[in-house]
């Protein structure tokens, strides 16, 4: 589902979640775009997104009055982490048939249906001719508790969408990678003729040396590029860095060696055209939510959209009729409903006699139903040996409550040996979940057996429960 927007904006707040904390920027239009009149980064609690969406939203109605922050209409960055990402090469398509291609391949590539996403598609072309899309995709429910969030701030968001590099002209670049510093990692953003056209998030843990963090970084880095086509691999040849400037100059000296290796050269990006005094040298997390924002006034859409559209079913169906223009067509619709209002009419007389039979076996039935209840409810517990229900207990207290770690298949035999099989698209989490296992000594021989694929990630692991 893909939002637009038409609605001209005179101002706009620009908002960006961390996992401790919240960031905001807000700007006023004027002739040359966006003019940055206050920003804001206050602490949240780390566990935020399962929290109380409204204390959340009271915290942040409560910081913006105290910087003076008065903006109802907002957009919302999402963390990257958050979004699922595919690509494909477009066939030569109808627009109607092009749009069902693109659903089919994102069925097939997302770990959740269709109706629990919100999907975004963006679109670019090869030196040789070749049309590519890539398929972003967020779940609804994320959107939902941000809606949430804003309802109790007294925001009203008119975008869902995900930090912008910044502008190229001010970078100096068309084509390269933006690495710009998060809490618990780095935003990887692949820029192509001032476009967007790829993002990664890399997880890093902040607390060790960086050097030590440096070359699975660029490991990442390079099997993001792998994913796009080679003449796309081969023009991207600049490697940008945005954060604090001592993490910047850093963090530069150590991936020297391995941009060399690339062919890349580097360059450090920390400003931005107007730099208003209240940035305080924080410009590295301000001009991504700036220009963000900048853009979606500017075009009046955002690049990449996740706001679900708004749809009103009794104009759209209006809509259809009016289009044919035709007295044959209004008869046709005049016909239908004279058939259905005769259907609803018989259907009321059927039920009617329907549930004068039900009156009279009504009792009978629910008697019947409760026993059919009590069968299927303890049907698949027919072992009500201790053992089998502490070690089900175990297994499901050590899996997160966020929802990053999925179960497919759990398996017990005879002699308590368990094996378990699911997807994850958080690693961290998926060995935070061992560890924890590993840490009861009612389990033993705990073995990872299979580890494959990249965001989802399957996996399979057994153990042997000795517990009582």
């Amino acid at each position: 589902m893909i939002g637009s927007q038409s609605s001209v904006y005179k101002s706009i707040i620009g908002i960006e979640f961390e996992r401790e904390s919240v960031k905001a920027v807000s700007a006023v239009k004027n002739g040359h775009g966006l003019k940055i009149k206050k920003t804001l980064s206050a602490p949240i609690e780390a566990d935020w997104l399962l929290s109380n969406p409204d204390r959340l939203g009271e915290e942040i109605r409560a910081q913006f009055a105290q910087v003076g922050i008065q903006e109802s209409h907002c957009m919302i960055c999402l963390p990257l982490q958050w979004i699922l990402k595919h690509r494909i090469e477009v066939p030569d398509l109808s627009p109607e048939d092009l749009q069902n291609y693109i659903r089919l391949q994102a069925e097939r590539a997302f770990p959740f249906p269709l109706d629990e996403l919100s999907l975004s598609t963006t679109w670019y072309q090869t030196s040789d001719g070749k049309r590519f899309a890539s398929i972003a995709a967020v779940r609804l429910s994320h959107i939902e508790t941000l809606r949430a969030v804003c309802k109790k701030a007294k925001l009203t968001p008119v975008s869902f969408t995900i930090g912008l590099p910044p502008d190229s002209k001010d970078a100096q670049c068309e084509n390269a990678v933006f690495l710009k510093k998060r809490e618990d990692g780095i935003d990887c953003q692949i820029i192509r003729q001032g476009k967007m056209i790829g993002f990664r998030f890399l997880e890093t843990n902040w607390t060790h040396d960086l050097q030590d963090a440096v070359p699975a970084l660029f490991r990442d880095i390079r099997v993001t590029l792998s994913e796009l086509p080679l003449s796309v691999q081969t023009a991207i040849r600049t490697l940008v860095i945005c954060g604090p400037q001592e993490w910047v100059d850093d963090f530069s000296r150590h991936a020297a060696p391995f941009a060399d290796a690339m062919n890349m050269r580097r360059l450090q990006f920390n400003t931005l055209p107007q730099q208003p005094a209240v940035m305080n040298g924080d410009a590295y997390w301000i001009s991504p939510i700036y220009q963000a924002a900048n853009q979606f006034v500017r075009d009046k859409k955002a690049q990449i959209e996740f706001l679900p559209p708004k749809v009103n079913r009794l104009k759209q169906w209006a809509s259809k009729i009016s289009s044919r223009g035709s007295l044959l067509a209004g008869a046709s619709v005049s016909i239908v409903l004279v058939v259905v209002i005769a259907a609803l009419l018989y259907q009321h007389f059927t039920w009617s006699g329907l549930n004068s039979r039900w009156e009279k076996i009504r009792d009978q039935v629910d008697e019947v139903s409760l026993i059919q209840n009590n069968v299927r409810q303890f049907r698949p517990w027919f072992d009500e040996s201790l053992p089998v229900l502490s070690s089900i207990q175990s297994l499901v207290e050590a899996f997160p409550e966020e929802g990053s770690v999925w179960v497919k298949i759990i398996e017990i035999d005879g002699n308590q040996a368990i094996s378990c099989s699911g997807f994850t698209r958080d690693n961290r989490a998926l060995s935070e979940m061992l560890n924890r296992l590993y840490q009861d000594e009612r389990i033993q021989n705990l073995n990872l057996e299979q580890r494959l694929g990249e965001a989802p990630t399957t996996f399979t692991f057994k153990f042997q429960w000795i517990g009582n």
